[in-house]
């Protein structure tokens, strides 16, 4: 099964969207995670901008060892940047 650009990128974007619902769910069954609207916003642009930025590399990236490597520094560093929003890491 070959997926086009245009649906690996539709996927994608509606596994980032599923993910932002985790957190709306959580929020009605514990107090533990309280997430305000600036949060959703920022979750959503840092989901949806790796996203696009994973399907531009898989679109540009003519080897696949060099989409796995770019695709994995992307989300190296979204993963970063969110650790350090939600704990402050650094």
């Amino acid at each position: 099964m070959t997926l086009t650009i245009s649906n690996r990128l539709k996927l994608a974007l509606l596994f980032s969207t599923l993910a932002l619902f985790l957190p709306l769910l959580a929020m009605n069954f514990t107090s533990e995670v309280n997430w305000g609207v600036f949060d959703f916003v920022f979750a959503g642009i840092l989901l949806y901008s790796g996203s696009i930025a994973i399907e531009y590399v898989f679109q540009k990236a003519n080897r696949n060892i060099l989409k796995v490597l770019y695709s994995a520094a992307i989300i190296s560093i979204l993963v970063l940047i969110w650790a350090q929003l939600a704990v402050g890491i650094f």
